[in-house]
């Protein structure tokens, strides 16, 4: 009867283990989730950071929980991204480093501008990429994305055809100015 017992044990012990490892991983999303929330960052853009561990409603949820924004300013202009992978290991330490400064200075008192601007230094120093003053276009966050959803060695600076500005460009990854097909054909011809 013990053995039985012992084996029944056995038997209900790997999907609690499972169950509880399920758990422990939610909550370090959820946590990283928190995180980015606090540094200022836009439920899009974190859905596109976490690599859609979690969903964008979700993302969303806990965003709005801990900074409740009004209904008329919640759709804001949104960037868009093609051919999003998971991020490297280098990307994710450096992204974990980076932000634990991002919150210390927030908590300080410093402006999410600010927080996200000595982010980029970090990153454009570590591995020689251009600062926010070389390209007029794009905000820091979107950098940061840019870097941490693309392999480092892609990113290049380049001019878009249509509107002549420079971009931190990745394969497949268009000028943030221009916001579509329909635009660009309009504008093309």
């Amino acid at each position: 009867m013990l053995s039985e017992s012992n084996s029944g044990r056995r038997f209900f012990m790997a999907p609690r283990q499972h169950m509880n490892a399920c758990i422990e991983r939610e909550r370090v999303v959820h946590l990283r989730v928190q995180d980015l929330v606090l540094c200022g960052v836009r439920p899009k853009v974190i859905y596109q950071v976490i690599g859609k561990q979690m969903s964008l409603n979700e993302v969303k949820r806990i965003h709005d929980s801990i900074t409740p924004i009004p209904p008329d300013k919640r759709h804001g202009r949104n960037i868009k991204f093609e051919n999003i992978h998971l991020i490297s290991a280098p990307a994710h330490s450096l992204y974990i480093e980076c932000f634990k400064l991002v919150k210390r200075a927030l908590a300080a008192g410093g402006s999410r501008a600010d927080a996200l601007c000595s982010v980029w230094r970090i990153m454009a120093d570590r591995r020689s990429l251009p600062f926010h003053a070389d390209i007029e276009n794009a905000s820091c966050e979107a950098m940061i994305v840019l870097y941490l959803n693309y392999e480092v060695d892609d990113l290049t600076i380049e001019t878009c055809d249509i509107c002549r500005s420079p971009f931190l460009s990745a394969k497949s990854f268009r000028c943030m100015a221009c916001e579509g097909t329909a635009k660009r054909k309009r504008q093309a011809a």
